[in-house]
C-alpha cells in the first residue's frame, strides 16, 4: 500500500468516525459505518485493500443484528475476491467511485481567492447547518423506492454534522449563496496536515453554471491558507474531469453495492 492510499483511509476514517452514531473496525482493511437512519444510505462496510471474506462476515453480523441495511464499498483490487459473496447475496450495484488526492505542493496555486461574480457571496456556515444542507436536497435525492423523505433524510444528516462539531471535529461548511438563496455546498475536514472534501454539491436549479468548481477553488485557497499540504476526496464518475482540471489524482477505484 502506497503513502497517498494509506493517507485517505486515515482521512476516510476520521470523517465517517465523526459524523456515524457507531463505528467497529472490524480489521485494519475491514470499517462498519453506523448511522440512525433505516436505510442504506449513511451505513457503509468498508473493505480495504487486503480485506478478507472472514472480515465482511463480521462486518455483515453486526447490521444483520441491528435488522439494517447497508452499503458496502469495496477496493478494486479485491472485487474478484468478493464476487461471488456478491452474488450470493444479491446485492445491487450502486456505481464506482475514485479516491483522489492533491499532492503536496499542488496547494500553492490557489494562493488568492479565486474570482467571484457580485452576485454570489461564500460563506462558512457551521452556525447554520440548515443552509449548508439546503442545496443537497436536489443535488442528491434520496431513492423514490424508500419510505424517508428527502427532507427527512437532509434532517438526519444535519444532525450527523452537527454530532460532529459537537465532538470538536475541525470541520468546516462552506455554502455558496445566490442573492441570498444557498445554492452549492461543501464540507471540509482537517486531520492533521490534511484536508478532505465531502458533500459536494449544487442545487439542480443551478447546475451547469461552475459554481461548485468555484466553490471547490475557494475550499482550497482556504486550506492553502490554513498550511494543509494536501486534499483528498471521493469523485463520482461524472466528477472525475472536473477534479482532474483541479490537480487531483486517482489513487484507486472503489465499486459500491446495496443490501436491502
Amino acid at each position: 500500500m502506497d503513502n497517498n492510499e494509506n493517507l485517505f483511509y486515515q482521512q476516510e476514517y476520521y470523517f465517517w468516525s465523526a459524523i456515524c452514531a457507531n463505528t467497529v473496525k472490524i480489521s485494519n482493511q475491514t470499517s462498519a459505518y453506523f448511522s440512525e437512519l433505516p436505510l442504506p444510505i449513511f451505513n457503509y462496510i468498508y473493505l480495504h485493500q487486503g480485506a478478507l471474506i472472514s472480515d465482511y462476515e463480521k462486518a455483515e453480523a453486526l447490521f444483520k443484528k441491528q435488522t439494517k441495511p447497508y452499503i458496502l464499498v469495496v477496493h478494486d483490487q479485491i472485487l474478484s475476491l468478493f464476487e461471488s459473496e456478491i452474488i450470493t447475496r444479491r446485492l445491487v450495484f450502486d456505481g464506482e467511485s475514485t479516491a483522489m488526492i492533491l499532492p503536496q505542493g499542488a496547494l500553492s496555486q490557489y494562493n488568492s481567492p479565486p474570482p467571484l461574480n457580485t452576485d454570489f457571496q461564500i460563506i462558512q456556515s457551521n452556525e447554520r447547518l440548515e443552509d449548508w444542507a439546503q442545496p443537497l436536497i436536489t443535488a442528491f435525492p434520496v431513492d423514490s423506492d424508500t419510505d424517508e423523505s428527502d427532507s427527512t433524510v437532509t434532517d438526519e444528516y444535519i444532525r450527523y454534522h452537527q454530532r460532529a462539531l459537537d465532538k470538536q471535529t475541525n470541520m468546516v461548511h462552506l455554502v455558496l449563496f445566490s442573492d441570498q438563496q444557498p445554492v452549492s455546498t461543501l464540507t471540509m475536514t482537517f486531520n492533521n496536515e490534511t484536508a478532505r472534501l465531502d458533500d459536494i454539491g449544487t442545487d439542480i436549479q443551478y447546475q451547469g453554471k461552475g459554481l461548485a468548481t468555484s466553490l471547490i477553488k475557494h475550499a482550497l485557497y482556504h486550506c492553502h491558507q490554513q498550511g494543509i499540504k494536501q486534499c483528498v476526496l471521493e469523485s463520482s464518475s461524472e466528477g472525475l474531469s472536473i477534479y482532474k482540471k483541479l490537480g487531483f489524482e486517482p489513487i484507486f477505484n472503489y465499486y459500491s453495492y446495496i443490501s436491502e
